[in-house]
């Protein structure tokens, strides 16, 4: 093996001194037994600091970087970095602390309060991964700045959005909130809540006539497979009669239900509410009256859907 030994390089203005050619390895060492110490030595450097290029095209240790073979040290501290095995960046130091052994990835340590900044366009997203041999981004937290929402995904699909007023919502279907467990429990799982209008039909069974109603109000419930209807209707009707058939409710009975119902400016009335199972009727029936002509009514009724 060849060797160039050099004891003096006087440079002189637009010299270069070039050792070894491109792909070849220069190893810089010293004699051994010559009393001096083995490769480079740089001025001022302390253990396990890191080199960088000054300005003045020289190398220097830098005195808050450093890598000690396990840790990354950064930070206006990070000469004294020492959790972790992966990434400290310290600012000051808290005293004693253990780090959790699935968190020694990435430190952050601050005597006060720190955090973490994801800075991206106005238009863009910030994002965080979790990921496996089989997929990159199984899971995922990305805030986009297009309508400032929060996003949340399991298995590689959006399972959980949060808008930017407030609002939560899960864009998969028949997913909810399992209340008062612990676990999961089919039983205790609350996928569904709606409200709205409804447009009820009125019609009898037991001689005059209903040619309609004005329908004051009408509402429903959903919660679950839970709904409850609600009205108010002055009823356009004629002759002598005991009971009411109205259809048309907003969700198909699973069993029959249950309510009650007021005859506004009556006393003394008592009405049987029954549901018809399968289909979209229950009916009133005034067991102890006549139903007066024209009467204003207002009902309760909660039934079962599928």
């Amino acid at each position: 093996m060849s060797e160039i030994n050099v004891n003096t390089i006087d440079k002189a203005t637009g010299s270069t001194l070039t050792v070894g050619a491109a792909g070849t390895t220069v190893n810089i060492a010293g004699t051994a037994g010559s009393g001096f110490p083995a490769g480079v030595s740089l001025t001022g450097s302390t253990n396990n600091t890191v080199a960088t290029v000054t300005g003045a095209n020289a190398l220097a240790g830098e005195t808050n970087f450093i890598y000690n073979g396990t840790i990354v040290g950064a930070g206006a501290d990070g000469a004294n970095a020492d959790l972790g095995e992966g990434i400290h960046v310290k600012t000051s130091d808290i005293g004693s602390v253990t780090v959790d052994a699935n968190g020694k990835g990435l430190v952050i340590e601050k005597n006060g309060s720190t955090g973490l900044s994801i800075i991206t366009p106005n238009n863009q997203s910030g994002n965080i991964f979790f990921g496996d041999p089989e997929e990159g981004s199984q899971g995922q937290i990305y805030y986009s700045h297009n309508d400032d929402s929060m996003h949340f995904k399991t298995g590689a699909t959006e399972k959980l959005h949060l808008t930017n007023a407030g609002s939560i919502f899960f864009p998969q279907a028949s997913q909810g909130v399992y209340l008062g467990v612990t676990s999961v429990t089919a039983a205790n799982l609350l996928d569904d809540y709606e409200e709205g209008t409804w447009s009820p039909n009125w019609s009898t069974t037991s001689g005059g006539s209903v040619s309609g109603a004005s329908t004051n109000i009408a509402n429903y419930v959903k919660v679950g497979n839970q709904v409850t209807v609600s009205m108010y209707a002055s009823i356009q009707s004629s002759g002598t009669f005991t009971d009411f058939i109205i259809t048309n409710l907003p969700f198909t009975q699973l069993v029959n239900g249950a309510g009650n119902a007021v005859e506004i400016g009556q006393t003394g009335t008592a009405w049987l509410i029954q549901g018809a199972a399968g289909g979209g009727t229950f009916y009133m029936k005034q067991y102890n009256a006549g139903i007066a002509n024209n009467p204003t009514v207002q009902i309760c009724y909660t039934y079962v859907t599928s």
